[in-house]
């Protein structure tokens, strides 16, 4: 056994290193995403040597980017209160990162985005209550005024374990990149503006990853950690400005798979309204619903809402 096989061993088996396993693979990712970036944000110019981007919107320059960093904390306490109460403290942590690069009529988009919290009521020990990351890449060249040729690909999983809080005793359901997803789409994108987008593909692979004792709960059978679905994708967005400091965002996704019965139709969409107060503080509410029947025959449901502080860079 390699040195790498005993680390992921003890990181995934004692419990008592889970906040530090948490850390370690948040770094892991990031740091493995942004190393690739970096070799991306480097460029030729007319010499052909290599010249580092700038993050201004320069005609000699071609990449940019920006993003966020959120934080959004809940508590309470009761002392001698006759109505009764727990005290509670929650938190999440909300980081939203882009890099977009033009040049004549190519255009390539990159997004970032990782989110956990976690919350503790009373005695009850410390528990998860929001856990992703994503990796969105759309590569689109333009064939008319408003439609592109485009490859998009997408990388989703969560940080660290899940478990279903509701069977006694707690029962584990996911772990990192258990179940994961990656989706690779060639197709055409209608895209108008930064605020709206539409993509459509008949050729799209989607692959679907979990460990052995996890696979059977993700409809990954005969003893394999992975499963294809190939077929048709279609996702589109949407954001509007419904008065000065509030704006609505809307992203769509669903995918059919030529194999399996026409009914099955994974359908994930995500609202997220949110109310600028300042340039630091902000109000958020946001709401996803999930159809997929390989993880469940019910619609999957959470919605968040509060109040963070922002850094934008």
């Amino acid at each position: 056994m390699n040195i790498l096989s005993r680390i992921f061993l003890v990181a995934t088996s004692n419990s008592e290193v889970h906040l530090k396993s948490l850390f370690s693979k948040i770094l892991l990712v990031l740091g493995f995403i942004l190393s690739i970036l970096s070799g991306y944000s480097q460029q030729f110019n007319d010499t052909g040597t290599f010249s580092q981007y700038s993050v201004q919107n320069d005609s000699t320059k071609h990449w940019t980017k920006n993003g966020s960093f959120s934080l959004l904390l809940h508590q309470a306490s009761f002392s001698n209160w006759v109505s009764g109460g727990q005290n509670s403290f929650s938190g999440s942590v909300n980081i939203n990162h882009e890099y977009n690069y033009s040049k004549d009529k190519l255009y390539w988009d990159i997004k970032i985005i990782a989110n956990y919290g976690m919350s503790k009521v009373g005695d009850t020990e410390l528990q998860k209550t929001s856990d992703s990351f994503e990796f969105n890449s759309m590569m689109r060249k333009r064939t008319s005024t408003n439609w592109y040729h485009s490859l998009i690909v997408n990388v989703r999983s969560q940080f660290t374990r899940g478990y279903n809080l509701f069977s006694f005793p707690k029962k584990y359901i996911s772990d990192f990149f258990s179940p994961g997803y990656v989706t690779v789409s060639p197709g055409y994108t209608f895209k108008k503006s930064q605020n709206d987008h539409f993509h459509i593909s008949p050729i799209t692979l989607e692959t679907t990853f979990a460990k052995k004792e996890l696979a059977p709960m993700y409809n990954i059978r005969n003893g394999k950690v992975w499963r294809h679905e190939f077929g048709l994708l279609a996702n589109a967005y949407y954001k509007v400005n419904l008065m000065k400091n509030i704006s609505f965002e809307n992203i769509f996704s669903s995918h059919f798979d030529y194999f399996r019965r026409i009914s099955n139709v994974d359908v994930n969409y995500q609202a997220n309204l949110i109310m600028q107060v300042n340039k630091y503080i902000s109000a958020n509410f946001n709401f996803q619903i999930i159809f997929d029947d390989d993880t469940s025959k019910k619609a999957q449901i959470q919605q968040n809402m509060g109040f963070s502080i922002n850094y934008f860079y």
